[in-house]
């Protein structure tokens, strides 16, 4: 994509109006657009296409109540994950009083390895973090559900700029599915044991630099994946990247210029 096709597609463009759109689609093409909460409590016609919404609320961002709005006009179900510094308890209320899923978006390792102010991936593997991080995990869950009166039943790991210095994902400490009594959930949405065949993980990106905006294994976006009738469809979005402020926008031509 040349530079100025780059800055006219960020000023004209309206991601909330695709968002619309593929939930449209999909309804249209007989997906049940479920939440992961719904995907793990089995509370879906399995003889149907499987369509899961689900929301990293990594960011504050107007975009997370307007894509909010938009599955209430079409009576479908999300997951959001919130982070500790993202967390609005009203948001919160107001999605789980609808029947979506409001949960956690853990950065134990990330955390960890701030409070302890470990500089190193080999300093950090001479502890017993792996397990000291569990029982962590553990007690934040349980402060999360008391805080916002959620279930917490899925939660997803949030990919921390200390986590892809280090080269190791919070995802280590649900990889052994016997965690999940310990921390009392059902499912990690990296589980990959509903990454089979069939199915398509699709991930939003910077709408200037991947694919459209979307990013997945087979170079596929939803509404293609929509089109292509897979089995199993997961989108990942983060609201921030659908929803531009006039100084992001400022950041991010400034970015495509240099």
């Amino acid at each position: 994509m040349s530079r100025l096709k780059a800055i006219s597609t960020l000023l004209f463009n309206n991601r909330l109006e695709q968002y619309e759109k593929i939930i449209k689609l999909a309804l249209e093409n007989d997906y049940q657009v479920i939440s992961f909460r719904d995907y793990a409590r089995n509370d879906f016609d399995p003889s149907k296409k499987i369509f899961i919404l689900r929301h990293d609320i990594d960011f504050e961002s107007k975009a997370t109540v307007r894509m909010f709005a938009i599955e209430k006009k079409y009576g479908v179900k999300a997951s959001y994950y919130f982070r500790d510094c993202t967390a609005d308890a009203i948001l919160i209320k107001m999605i789980e009083s609808y029947g979506s899923e409001a949960s956690f978006h853990y950065e134990t390792i990330a955390d960890f390895v701030r409070a302890r102010n470990i500089g190193t991936k080999e300093e950090l593997l001479k502890t017993d973090f792996k397990n000291i991080c569990l029982e962590i995990l553990k007690k934040e869950l349980e402060r999360f559900r008391l805080l916002y009166n959620v279930p917490c039943e899925t939660i997803a790991s949030h990919g921390h700029v200390i986590n892809k210095r280090f080269k190791l994902k919070n995802t280590l400490l649900t990889e052994n599915e016997e965690s999940y009594k310990f921390l009392n959930i059902k499912l990690e949405t990296y589980n990959k044991r509903i990454y089979g065949e069939n199915s398509c993980y699709i991930s939003d990106a910077n709408p200037l630099k991947i694919n459209g905006g979307y990013y997945s294994i087979s170079g596929t976006n939803p509404l293609q994946a929509i089109k292509n009738e897979i089995k199993l469809i997961k989108l990942l979005t983060h609201p921030h990247l659908w929803h531009f402020s006039s100084i992001q926008k400022i950041k991010i031509i400034r970015d495509c210029l240099i």
